[in-house]
Formats: C-alpha cells, sequence, structure tokens
C-alpha cells in the first residue's frame, strides 16, 4: 500500500496492484533476492499480453540467478513471442534488462544476447529508456567477442562461411528444427547504390523461390536485420538477408585452388554435366543467373558421393530492369554483351558462356581469361584465349565444343543448356595422348566428384 501511494504521488495515476508486485518483483530481483522475488511472481497468475510477458521475464531472471538456465531459457522464448507489446512505459523494458543481465552473470551469453535482442525489438524503446538499449548495443557486441551466437528469429547465427561481392554467408541453426542452414548478408557499403543492391538481393530471392531443383541451393526465407543482430554482425540496420541451405563442401573453386579438382574426363564431364542440368531448370523458368563460376558451384557431400549445387543468383532478374552503365558479374567468366551492358542480348547463351569459361578452368587448369581488368575485357570481346592444352585426355572434338560455347557472338552459341548437354555427351570417349603430359601437381579428389545426372524434361 505504501508503495502504491508513493507511485500514485509521483505519477499522478492510480498503479495497480498487479504493478506494484511487478515493481517489487523487480527491485527484489536486481538486488539478487531471486527467492523473495519468486514469492511476489507466485502471486500473480498467467496471463496474457505486456503483464505476462514482464512477469516471464523476471521468473526467468530469478531462475537464472538461481542456476536453473534451462528454465530461464523457457522465459526467454515466452518473453520472444509477446515482445512487441510490451510498448512503453520504460520498466518494461527494464524487466526484460533484469532476464539478460542474470543470464549473463549465469555465463548463458547465447540466452542473454536472446534477452537484449528481444529487450531491442520492443516498440519505442530507444525514446523511452535511451540507456537500457544502449547498454544492449554494448553488452551484444562484448557477447559476440565472447562467441555467442547472433539471434535472429528462431535462427542463431554463428561464423562466417565466406563472403563475395555481394555479401557475406554465415553459418547458422534453427533452433525450432535443430536444421542446420546459411544466412547470406547483403553488403551495403560497397560503391554500388544501395537501391539497386537491394533490388539485386530481392532478385535472388524472387529468383531461388521459383526453383526447385536439386543441383540449386533453396531459399527458406528472407527479411532485414534488426538492431541487435546487426550491432553483433557489424552491418549496418535493415541490411537484407536471406537464409538459405547449407553446403558444407565447400566449392569448385576451393577444389581447384587445393588441386583437387576433376582429374579424368569422366569427373570434369560429371560436374559439367551436373551444372548445365541446374541452369537447364533455372532457364526452363526464366530465370538467368549471369554469374556462372566454379566459386558459386558449392560442393555437397552425400554418403560417399559428392553432388554440385548451383548458388548465388544475386544478379537473376537484373536483365530489362537494370538502369545506367552499371556493368556486374565476375570479369573473366562474362560473356561479350555482359561486359558490353547489352541487355537486348542477354539469355540463356549467356550462361553458357561462363559454363565455357568454367570447362576452360576445369579442363586445363587455367582460366580462359585472365589479366588485369582492362585486359580480360579485350580478350573477351576480341575472343582470343590461350591454346586448348587439357590436363589429361578428352575427346577429340572438347575443343570445339568449347568453341561452341565461347563464341563472341551470342547467335553462334548453343541456345539452350539442354543442346550444350546433349552436345557434350555426344563427344565419345577420351583419345589417348590428347593431353602432352601428366599434370605435375596432385589432382586425385579425395571423394568421387558428380557422375553424370539424368537428364531432365526442362528442355532448357
Amino acid at each position: 500500500r505504501a508503495l502504491r501511494d508513493a507511485l500514485r504521488e509521483q505519477e499522478g495515476v492510480e498503479v495497480s496492484r498487479t504493478e506494484v508486485r511487478l515493481l517489487l518483483a523487480h527491485a527484489l530481483a536486481t538486488m539478487g533476492h531471486s527467492t523473495e522475488a519468486r514469492g511476489v511472481l507466485d502471486t500473480l497468475h498467467a496471463t496474457e499480453g505486456p503483464t505476462e510477458a514482464r512477469r516471464q521475464a523476471l521468473l526467468g531472471a530469478c531462475l537464472a540467478q538461481q542456476g536453473d538456465v534451462e528454465g530461464a531459457m523457457r522465459c526467454v522464448a515466452a518473453v520472444e513471442a509477446s515482445v512487441e507489446r510490451l510498448v512503453a512505459p520504460m520498466r518494461r523494458g527494464v524487466d526484460v534488462a533484469v532476464l539478460a543481465r542474470s543470464l549473463g552473470d549465469a555465463g548463458a551469453h547465447g540466452g542473454a544476447a536472446r534477452a537484449w535482442t528481444a529487450l531491442l525489438a520492443i516498440p519505442r524503446l530507444h525514446h523511452q529508456a535511451p540507456v537500457v538499449a544502449d547498454e544492449a548495443l554494448r553488452t551484444l557486441v562484448r557477447l559476440r567477442a565472447r562467441g555467442a551466437r547472433v539471434p535472429l528469429g528462431r535462427l542463431d547465427v554463428g561464423e562466417p562461411l565466406g563472403a563475395g561481392g555481394m555479401g557475406e554467408v554465415f553459418r547458422a541453426e534453427d533452433r525450432t528444427h535443430g536444421a542446420g542452414l546459411a544466412v547470406k548478408v547483403l553488403r551495403l557499403d560497397t560503391d554500388q547504390p544501395t537501391a539497386m543492391r537491394g533490388d539485386l538481393f530481392a532478385d535472388e530471392v524472387r529468383a531461388l523461390a521459383r526453383l526447385d531443383h536439386p543441383g540449386v541451393v533453396r531459399v527458406h526465407g528472407s527479411g532485414t536485420l534488426p538492431p541487435g543482430a546487426a550491432r553483433m554482425l557489424d552491418r549496418p540496420v535493415d541490411s537484407p538477408y536471406l537464409v538459405m541451405d547449407r553446403v558444407e563442401g565447400g566449392s569448385l573453386a576451393d577444389q581447384l585452388a587445393a588441386g583437387r579438382g576433376p582429374a579424368t574426363w569422366a569427373e570434369a564431364k560429371g560436374v559439367l554435366l551436373a551444372l548445365l542440368d541446374a541452369l537447364a531448370h533455372a532457364h526452363a523458368r526464366r530465370v538467368l543467373h549471369l554469374d556462372i563460376k566454379p566459386a558459386n558451384v558449392l560442393l555437397e557431400e552425400r554418403g560417399d558421393a559428392v553432388h554440385l549445387r548451383l548458388t548465388d543468383f544475386g544478379l537473376a532478374g537484373l536483365v530489362g530492369r537494370a538502369r545506367g552503365r552499371w556493368v556486374l558479374g565476375t570479369p573473366s567468366f562474362m560473356a561479350p554483351e555482359q561486359l558490353r551492358g547489352d541487355q537486348e542480348a542477354m539469355g540463356p547463351w549467356t550462361d553458357l558462356y561462363a559454363v565455357g569459361c568454367t570447362a576452360w578452368d576445369l579442363l586445363t587448369g587455367q582460366r580462359a581469361y585472365s589479366g588485369p581488368l582492362e585486359q580480360v575485357r579485350a580478350r573477351h570481346l576480341a575472343g582470343v584465349r590461350p591454346r586448348f592444352v587439357p590436363r589429361f585426355p578428352v575427346p577429340e572434338d572438347t575443343a570445339s565444343w568449347l568453341s561452341d560455347l565461347l563464341a563472341r557472338d551470342p547467335a553462334e552459341r548453343f541456345r539452350r543448356a539442354a543442346d550444350a548437354a546433349w552436345a557434350l555427351r555426344s563427344l565419345g570417349e577420351p583419345v589417348p595422348g590428347s593431353t602432352p603430359s601428366p599434370p605435375t601437381s596432385p589432382t586425385a579428389v579425395t571423394r568421387p566428384l558428380p557422375a553424370a545426372p539424368t537428364p531432365t524434361t526442362d528442355g532448357a
């Protein structure tokens, strides 16, 4: 009663008995009197809305102080489920802060990160309790440095898996289903206009959502980074992110760099047919990739076999929508029309040109077009390539097949992935002595690379 009278005098409003009990429990929990705080909380009946969220936050703090981290984490989940209802006044956010601090003191860094992140999701928190919000952001940085994963919805985001021109990819776990996933966060701090990069990222989401093929990385969701996750990942708030399959075997580029690329024609043919099969599926659904290269071909180990997964559709859908003189892609693998920014000339044959560049890398151990940027561009436009010298015996007409992929004029290339795959299958067996000498560096793979896939009926 004395506390109610004091609050009435201080705030000029009548304070309910429930509010008084929550304030008393908060004070006791803050001072570490968890048993007494739980006694007060036990007088409150479970309800819905802000009152229940605050009760769960304070109960979780008490449990953490008493060493019951598992019970405290159940309270964190309850707070996360209703945090958007915790609109001002300030004390509602402070209750969650007590939970976060208690978990941190108990050494439960992951739980503390989830609680602080939930607190930052409270509407108008930065206006109502700026000191608490700043404490949350500072603490999240320290927790990340200590190895805490980044809470992002139902995901826990871990260490980086790799980075590219469009963004960085992180390991992630779905705490609801236990599934291993990956989160790709768009990089906004580059010299390309933010609006264009956001459009390209949205294109990737839309493109992947239309594809359902074992050779294409699946997308599971997308969103933008909230303040807590953004601070822990050192990225701008509202940076777009994509949730997708996690492929653990590295990329084809990694294999080539380590000298573990295809060692025989059969292995190289299997890689190329698998890549063409995935592209046929995408092209049949009017999706161009526009950045085919070994780094975007991931390797997934299943038992004793390795399967290819095509990823990074960040440029998909660019044709017909980009404005200005932006030329996007990887120069060593870009078709002449892509280098010129000639969108009207682009089509499936543009991706097939990049397949030809990738095939050259696989078969010779060297890039067909390499050197400084301007030199690479000039060689693409002029059709100047080094002499084709395969690392292992190949069929007699392999060079001709590559020329049909790498023709400067799009009209002289294969029109569909299925056409290129049919021609590849028709090359026959390797000709003994078609390579001058065996490779001087080890090329044996630890597991078999993909065998030739069964042709699809996409017809692309």
